[in-house]
C-alpha cells in the first residue's frame, strides 16, 4: 500500500492510497446521502471519471470533493499556484486562484494535503481542481480514515447492487434486469437521468457492459425506462 521507494511519509512526504478500480458512492444512511452541500471524499481516479460540468459520485451530484494526495510539483505564476497532486490512482493538477501575493509557505512537495474543492476545465489548463481550501495533513490517521472511507463506500454500493431479492424482481423481469432498473430509479438526477458509464460501474462484476447494453435496450423496447438527453443516459417511467 505505501510506497517506500520513495521515502515519504506525513512529515517527511507522504505514501499513497491503494489500486481501486471502484466507484464511489455515499453511505447509505438517509442523514448522509449526497447533496449539492456535502463534501464526498473521492480518489484522482474518479474525477477522470466524471464530467466538469455535471460531476457525479454515484448518480449523485458532487459539487464539493475532498482528496488526500502527495504534492508532487508546485508552480507559482502572478494569478495562481499549480500543484501537481498524486495519490498513485492518478495525478492531477490543482490550482489555486491568488487573489494576494501571499502564498501558503505551509505547502510543500512530497508531502501530504488535504484539499477540498471541484473539478473544472478550461482550454488553457485542461481538467483540473479548483482549490477552495488546502492545508498539510499533520496526522496518518487522516489518511487512513479518508481511505477507509471510501473502501467503505463501495462495499455499501456493492450490496446496495447484489442484494436485489426476489421481492425485488419487478414484473418477472429476472434478477439482472431488476438491479438495472433498480440502479436507474435510484439515480438522484430528475431531469436527466444516469448516463452509461456510471451505470455501468454500479453493476455487480456478473453482469459484463455488452449485457448492460442488451438490457437496457429491453427495458426501454419493453416501456420501463426511455432515454433523455442523449441515447446514453436512462430514466425510469
Amino acid at each position: 500500500m505505501w510506497d517506500s521507494k520513495n521515502d515519504t511519509s506525513v512529515t517527511n512526504g507522504a505514501g499513497g492510497f491503494m489500486d481501486e478500480s471502484y466507484s464511489v458512492q455515499t453511505p447509505a444512511a438517509e442523514n448522509r446521502r449526497t447533496e449539492s452541500n456535502c463534501i464526498i471524499p473521492v480518489t484522482v481516479k474518479q474525477l477522470y471519471k466524471g464530467t466538469p460540468d455535471k460531476f457525479t459520485v454515484s448518480g449523485h451530484s458532487a459539487k464539493l470533493v475532498c482528496i488526500y494526495a502527495v504534492v508532487r510539483k508546485i508552480d507559482i505564476v502572478a494569478t495562481k499556484i499549480s500543484y501537481e497532486i498524486d495519490d498513485e490512482t492518478g495525478t492531477i493538477t490543482a490550482v489555486r486562484w491568488l487573489e494576494t501575493e501571499d502564498r501558503d509557505d505551509s505547502i510543500q512537495v512530497n508531502k501530504y494535503v488535504r484539499i477540498i474543492g471541484s473539478l473544472r476545465e478550461q482550454a488553457d489548463l485542461g481538467r483540473y481542481f479548483f482549490i477552495l481550501n488546502m492545508e498539510p495533513v499533520k496526522k496518518l490517521a487522516h489518511v487512513y480514515s479518508h481511505i477507509l472511507e471510501i473502501t467503505n463506500m463501495a462495499l455499501l454500493e456493492e450490496q446496495g447492487t447484489e442484494n436485489v431479492n426476489d421481492n425485488e424482481v419487478t414484473d418477472g423481469l429476472g434478477k439482472d434486469p431488476s438491479i438495472i432498473l433498480q440502479i436507474i430509479r435510484n439515480c438522484s438526477d430528475e431531469e436527466n437521468g444516469i448516463e452509461r458509464n456510471d451505470l455501468v460501474s454500479k453493476l455487480p462484476s456478473n453482469i459484463t457492459p455488452a449485457q448492460a447494453d442488451d438490457i437496457l435496450e429491453f427495458l426501454t423496447s419493453e416501456g420501463h425506462i426511455y432515454t433523455t438527453c442523449t441515447d446514453d443516459y436512462f430514466k425510469a417511467t
